[in-house]
């Protein structure tokens, strides 16, 4: 498995305020104007503005773009905090932008307990569902889910 190379590049697929590498960018996403000017604020507070690429957008739409100007294989970690019934397809795109050993960290994926609730067939919950069992059996990527809270899955790129 190659080394990690420390963070340099961050994909936080939606989040208005999101994580910022010390040495490095972060472009993130969200939907919310309002989310994205209250990350603003801590941005320019933290000193770290000139580093975040914080785009009005849907997660599809970033990733695309970003697919678009061949930035695959550059990413060092990406989050994925976005709507649940798209999730499969920003966990593909996503995954293209991650560099080999790079890591990407899923959250919700165990929806409060309701993929284990057999009855529970809301859109929602069986996006998440479909979504855990895809990455269980990706070879693409080694895996490991953290039993706490929501579960938040964590993939590093093979």
């Amino acid at each position: 498995m190659p080394e990690n190379r420390g963070l340099s590049r961050v994909q936080h697929v939606v989040g208005g305020v999101g994580v910022t590498p010390p040495e490095g960018s972060v472009v993130a996403c969200d939907v919310g104007e309002k989310r994205i000017a209250t990350g603003r604020c801590y941005r320019e507070e933290a000193g770290v503005s000139d580093r975040v690429d914080l785009q009005l957008a849907a997660a599809l739409e970033m990733l695309d773009r970003l697919r678009a100007a061949d930035r695959d294989g550059s990413s060092d970690f990406a989050f994925i905090d976005a709507g649940k019934e798209n999730q499969l397809y920003d966990y593909e795109r996503t995954r293209q932008l991650l560099y080999p050993g790079g890591l990407m960290v899923i959250d919700i994926t165990l929806w409060l307990g309701g993929v284990a609730e057999v009855t529970r067939q809301d859109p929602g919950t069986c996006a998440v569902r479909a979504l855990n069992q895809h990455v269980h059996t990706d070879s693409r990527v080694h895996l490991g889910l953290l039993p706490v809270a929501d579960g938040p899955t964590l993939e590093r790129k093979v």
